[in-house]
């Protein structure tokens, strides 16, 4: 029993500290090891038994018989101690288990010490989920000593599902994902695809149903991919509305082709919100491995580049990585880079188109476009670099800057003596509605000191799209300014009869889309007209863009269009071309010395 004791005393701090606890106190001394010992144990939380092997008649253990205890051990096998004492292990261990608890005991035996941390299986005797178990031999056989870890394990379990599971879906995170490839990429000879699905349009919903709702979507959308994902395959959320699913054990390229079709299927089919039901679309991208990739970030890279190339390509679609999609991205990095220092450097000038009244063949105003000057490739156009402001949010710092460049120009032409006619800025939809536009258009005023009925501003119907009140508060605030508000492009978009008596514009400008059929077929001629009728009883002023002939011109006079623009009159043009216009604004377009020879 001393060697127990002594075991024991170093095995349990809680042990030792108690046995000098009342020893402190008592001021006894102890008689014996064996009553040093059950004082100690007994005042610990851990469970302490002493066993004695059972030998066949080869003399081979073939049981263990608990020779002693303390009463917390008995009572993780739901007893008190003299119930415990004289009972062998399988008296309370099934078949699997007590097979398993004699290879430990025989293994303590021999090697002389034995200790580890287990999770209880169904059926264990013990009452606790998790334990620390040390054995030791002994002259009787051994000495068990077991404690209850199952908070701390518990805790610990805890602490990693939060710090590897995402919060609103419950999936595993990029935390786990980064774990769970840095294992399975071991296995080169593993073919495995990444999917990196991105929700279309998950912005939108966001935006007009609330956080609430687009979570709501999220957590339906997680259970719909874990429906028809395999097995051995895994879905991840990476954060925002981008999803991974990860395939392993691929048998060829045509199995990630038919998950990426049945996940835009299974998400097409109308999810239920609280708001109602709403179908959704991905984009999605696919690499492969090791061909696309021989670690996570390289997987994942040239996934994301596919699920761009496929969103860029109309949504609802899959795309496999290839590196000429790679080189396209990498051109696209580097041009907005380019776009940003543009900004920063202020490498843009404006153009100006003239607007002609019709009924007087007068300038009556101009367009203000922006053109880059970009120090290596010289002038980029509008639709090279617009789409990526907008995309980027960079269409903000942009906007601010053409209007600034307007109405200094404004300012310029003034204090050359010029006389100045309105100036229309186009407004994107992405800087209407992010931009605070009534705010930059006060401030703009508020610098330069001139009237409002030089700046115009168009907008799109796409900016119509957003929430009613707010565009009529925005379109308010503007018109406050004294500033006149144009819809641009007319007939491409959504607009209705409703929304422009609502929004109460001022002019309307037909699309030179419609303007190419306009001389070539009378449905052409009816459309047009139909437009010109509308916006007059509305009140309101229409112009023509993208007058190219003079056919197209008599026509639109035939109509009783107001004002016209195009080709046809005049090529945008810059500032200093420009004030040769303005210099004979008070003579018709057609009578100006050396401009314009054809109208």
């Amino acid at each position: 029993m001393t060697t127990i004791l002594t075991f024991f005393l170093l095995l349990s701090s809680s042990a030792m500290a108690a046995y000098l606890a009342w020893k402190s106190r008592s001021g006894k001394r102890i008689s014996g090891a064996h009553e040093a010992y059950r004082l100690a144990t007994e005042m610990g939380d851990e469970g302490f038994y002493v066993a004695r092997p059972v030998k066949s008649g080869t003399d081979e253990i073939i049981d263990w018989t608990y020779i002693d205890c303390n009463e917390q051990g008995a009572a993780f096998l739901g007893l008190q101690k003299h119930d415990l004492i004289g009972k062998n292990f399988s008296s309370f261990y099934p078949a699997i288990s007590l097979k398993n608890v004699l290879e430990i005991c025989a293994c303590a035996a021999r090697e002389g010490y034995y200790e580890d941390e287990y999770e209880e299986i169904s059926g264990s005797p013990l009452k606790v989920r998790w334990v620390r178990r040390q054995f030791a031999a002994s002259k009787e056989g051994l000495a068990i000593s077991l404690k209850n870890i199952s908070g701390i394990k518990e805790y610990a379990l805890e602490m990693s599902r939060l710090v590897n599971e995402d919060a609103v879906t419950a999936l595993p995170n990029r935390k786990w994902l980064a774990e769970f490839l840095s294992k399975a990429l071991q296995d080169k000879t593993n073919k495995m695809a990444v999917l990196f699905i991105d929700l279309d349009d998950f912005k939108n919903i966001n935006d007009a149903l609330g956080h609430a709702i687009g979570d709501l979507l999220l957590r339906s959308a997680a259970m719909r991919l874990k429906s028809v994902i395999g097995m051995n395959d895994r879905v991840v959320r990476l954060g925002g509305d981008e999803f991974v699913v990860i395939l392993t054990k691929l048998a060829n390229h045509g199995e990630a082709r038919r998950m990426a079709e049945l996940v835009n299927e299974i998400l097409r089919f109308p999810l239920e919100l609280v708001k109602g039901k709403k179908s959704i679309t991905t984009s999605i991208g696919i690499s492969l491995f090791p061909s696309d990739g021989t670690d996570m970030d390289m997987l994942l890279k040239s996934a994301e580049i596919a699920m761009y190339s496929a969103k860029k390509n109309g949504k609802a679609h899959y795309r496999f990585y290839t590196q000429t999609l790679y080189e396209s991205l990498k051109s696209r990095l580097n041009l907005e880079q380019d776009l940003s220092d543009a900004i920063d450097k202020d490498q843009f000038v404006l153009f100006y188109e003239p607007r002609m009244h019709v009924a007087t063949g007068k300038l009556c105003g101009m367009e203000a476009l922006v053109r880059w000057i970009h120090p290596e490739r010289g002038l980029v156009q509008p639709l090279e670099f617009i789409p990526l402001a907008e995309s980027t949010g960079l269409i903000v710092k942009l906007g601010e800057l053409i209007i600034d460049k307007a109405f200094k120009q404004v300012v310029l032409w003034k204090n050359s003596g010029l006389p100045v006619l309105p100036i229309s800025i186009n407004i994107s939809a992405y800087q209407f509605n992010m931009g605070n536009i009534s705010r930059t258009f006060f401030e703009a005023f508020d610098k330069y000191k001139i009237s409002p009925e030089l700046i115009e501003i168009e907008l799109t119907e796409s900016a119509m799209l957003g929430d009613q009140t707010s565009i009529i508060k925005e379109l308010s605030n503007i018109r406050s300014l004294g500033v006149k508000l144009l819809i641009d492009d007319f007939g491409t978009g959504y607009s209705s009869l409703s929304q422009l008596q609502r929004f109460k514009m001022d002019t309307l400008k037909v699309d030179r889309a419609f303007l190419s059929e306009l001389d070539r077929t009378s449905e052409g001629e009816v459309f047009v007209k139909a437009i010109i009728s509308m916006a007059h009883a509305l009140g309101m002023n229409v112009v023509a863009e993208g007058v190219e002939t003079k056919a197209q011109l008599e026509i639109l006079r035939s109509l009783s269009c107001d004002e016209v623009q195009g080709y046809y009159l005049a090529r945008p043009m810059q500032a200093d071309a420009m004030a040769q216009f303005l210099a004979h604004s008070d003579s018709p377009m057609d009578a100006i010395p050396g401009i314009v020879s054809h109208i």
